[in-house]
């Protein structure tokens, strides 16, 4: 399972009218779909396709200033640390964390806890994450379940978007993903995913229907699955916990995409450690920059003792925020608007066709 905040990105990526695939290799022409703004405008007055980019793309936007992050609880960067870059992300060495000590952590500290989600200021659902080691047909699991609801107003209209996700990972042995589970409804949308490891791989199934379309199941057999526990996001929340990743330390890890079936690399990295007072409390916090390598996410977050997220955000404009279950279920009497300040960059003038779609914005 991923991190919320990446979740709570997917979320909102399936409202309508925002659509994130990978860019083509190629230019290729317009698609002239009859609802495209390319196919209502006249041939000669739509704008001639251009030469590839050569200059390197930006990278990901450094929160900045971060408004999801207290000036309470927020930390000075530490001395000599300076925001991750795509490229040296990617020559980072995996963290490599123990699945006993995983277990062990998850025994001691799991529980469920509740989030608010913002856009900028304006909260537009909320979140629940809890995790556990149980016993399932014999066999002993580490497991993760989230649950997300948001709601939002979207070029006119009121969208209601659920998710829910459930992920199984072995308790012994190499920490191994069993089971994954991903339910989204999105207005009168629905699709599944489930993944369940078995002797010949790992068996997925996907499903989707809609009032006027049902898509026949999408089957596949994944023949290897390299997300762990021992190289996954619990691992490097154990690091945190354990003291073992200092300022300015620097890691890769895995987590496995629900969406395209897949291993994806991320890279973090510790921008501070200090004290702050919570409730009169003094708290440890980690300041902890994440970096998805294929989605191009940027995420900064205040993690407590335990490795656990207190508040972040994710390229500066979504704030995540733990909160008490009443509050974090208490949602604005309005629906925030997400269809207007959309700002789509596309390699074309002419972003038509959702598959030429790079990069998304929101002002």
């Amino acid at each position: 399972m991923r991190t919320i905040a990446p979740v709570i990105l997917a979320l909102l990526l399936a409202a309508p009218g925002c659509q994130k695939t990978a860019a083509p290799k190629k230019q290729d022409a317009p698609s002239a779909s009859p609802m495209t703004p390319a196919a209502m405008r006249p041939a000669r007055d739509r704008p001639a396709p251009r030469r590839a980019r050569t200059t390197p793309r930006p990278e990901p936007p450094m929160p900045s200033p971060p408004v999801a992050i207290p000036s309470a609880l927020d930390l000075p960067l530490a001395k000599d640390v300076k925001p991750l870059t795509l490229k040296k992300a990617k020559k980072l060495p995996y963290l490599k964390g123990s699945v006993a000590q995983v277990v062990a952590h998850a025994r001691k500290h799991c529980t469920t806890q509740w989030y608010g989600v913002y856009l900028q200021s304006r909260k537009l659902g909320w979140g629940e994450m809890t995790c556990g080691v149980k016993t399932l047909d014999g066999q002993e699991v580490l497991y993760e379940k989230i649950e997300l609801y948001a709601r939002i107003k979207s070029f006119g209209g009121t969208e209601i978007m659920r998710m829910r996700g459930e992920t199984r990972f072995a308790a012994t042995g190499k920490g191994e993903l069993l089971y994954l589970r991903l339910d989204a409804e999105s207005g009168k949308e629905r699709q599944t995913v489930t993944v369940t490891k078995k002797d010949d791989g790992w068996h997925s199934r996907r499903t989707y229907r809609s009032p006027t379309t049902r898509k026949k199941p999408v089957v596949k057999v994944l023949k290897q699955v390299r997300t762990t526990l021992a190289n996954g996001e619990r691992a490097y929340a154990v690091a945190l916990a354990a003291g073992t990743l200092a300022a300015g330390a620097k890691h890769r890890y895995l987590s496995f995409d629900d969406d395209e079936l897949k291993d994806q690399d991320n890279a973090l990295q510790v921008l501070a450690t200090g004290t702050r007072r919570l409730r009169g409390v003094p708290v440890r916090i980690h300041k902890i920059e994440t970096l998805s390598l294929h989605d191009k996410v940027r995420g900064v977050g205040l993690h407590d003792a335990r490795g656990d997220l207190l508040e972040g955000t994710f390229q500066g404009i979504m704030r995540i925020k733990r909160e008490e279950k009443a509050t974090a279920k208490k949602m604005d009497k309005q629906a925030v608007d997400f269809g207007l300040g959309l700002v789509i960059q596309a390699k074309l003038p002419d972003v038509s066709d959702p598959a030429k779609v790079n990069l998304m914005r929101i002002r």
